[in-house]
């Protein structure tokens, strides 16, 4: 199966997977897609984006709710990002509920500390479903004009389409793996055990 089949038949079920977990590169690469063709921008890769998203934001703010505190025992480096994400909830209020999505590395955080700031249920999940839709159609729009840009400097993109789309692959793999380390240094320098930078 070429690269090409594989986004056209199984495109929309790896964005929505991909984006309960790491959004950004994941919708630039659906929006890129929907530019060569393989698939439709409006309503299936915003869609597929939106879901993915409201459901990883809403699962962390719902294991919030419920283990909060004790998460906070167990990753005390957490702790200062939560604060921040709580005191910027006193002062952006719904702002902060929409935006936490568009900060890379804090939606996690800013979900558990919405949930542990006792924000209702109901509230949470209209301006998550909101927030996540905004995310993902700025996203896919944005991946979308990629493929414009690329096409204005680089011509006709059919000749060199299959390394370009292996290239987007690989860099939004590349990405996952670099956020995913950091975290991981992160924690193991905040850690007791570990010395402050």
């Amino acid at each position: 199966m070429s690269i090409e089949e594989l986004i056209q038949q199984h495109g929309y079920p790896i964005i929505l997977l991909g984006t309960v977990f790491e959004g950004q590169p994941v919708m630039l690469f659906g929006g890129f897609a929907a530019h060569r063709g393989y698939l439709e921008l409006l309503p299936w890769v915003v869609l597929a984006g939106a879901v993915g998203n409201f459901l990883g934001i809403q699962a962390w703010f719902l294991v919030g709710r419920r283990f909060g505190q004790a998460l906070m025992e167990r990753r005390p480096h957490w702790a200062g990002r939560i604060a921040k994400a709580q005191s910027w909830l006193d002062r952006f209020d719904a702002a902060l509920i929409v935006g936490i999505r568009f900060m890379p590395g804090f939606a996690t955080v800013g979900a558990l500390a919405i949930a542990m700031a006792n924000v209702s249920v109901a509230r949470f999940t209209a301006l998550n479903a909101f927030g996540s839709l905004l995310w993902a159609a700025i996203l896919a729009t944005a991946g979308y004009l990629l493929g414009d840009l690329l096409e204005l400097v680089l011509g006709d993109l059919e000749q060199i389409e299959k390394p370009l789309l292996i290239g987007v692959v690989v860099l939004a793999l590349l990405w996952i793996v670099h956020r995913h380390l950091k975290d991981h240094l992160w924690r193991g320098v905040r850690s007791p055990g570990g010395s402050a930078p």
